[in-house]
């Protein structure tokens, strides 16, 4: 007698797949799901606040960056948790890694308040000494 387990589980796994693409197609396809992960809620957070003031401006001179841009490469950065300070009063700092296309990789030391951020200082990921930004 022969067994009929493999082609159940080949008929569960099409139907698995087939229904896996309507839910995809259907449900997430076109929505916006806010970030899961510690690191996406930092980011996330970040990206929707506003600048505090113009402070920071040397910085985005520096970097050759518009509010915009810096957005962006916080969004694909990734959120260093051994370097930032999340319970900082009265604002958290992080500290996010991004890549730049002149600098390479470079550090960026963010203060984020309930609805404001501001750019504290950017360093080399591999020398944290080494600012290359001479900002005060």
């Amino acid at each position: 007698m022969e067994s009929k387990l493999p082609r159940r589980f080949f008929l569960f796994a099409i139907g698995f797949a087939i229904s896996s693409v309507f839910v995809y197609f259907f449900m997430y396809k076109n929505r916006d799901l806010p970030a899961f992960w510690p690191s996406g809620k930092v980011k996330e957070k970040i990206v929707q606040s506003k600048r505090i003031s113009d402070a920071d401006s040397c910085y985005y001179k520096c970097l050759n960056w518009n509010e915009v841009e810096l957005k962006t490469a916080i969004e694909t950065g990734g959120v260093n948790f051994n370097k930032s300070k999340p319970r900082k009063t009265p604002c958290s700092e992080y500290r996010i890694d991004v890549i730049h296309p002149k600098l390479n990789e470079i550090m960026l030391n963010i203060q984020s308040c309930d609805s404001t951020f501001a750019l504290l200082a950017v360093t080399d990921i591999k020398d944290f000494s080494k600012s290359h930004c001479n900002c005060p």
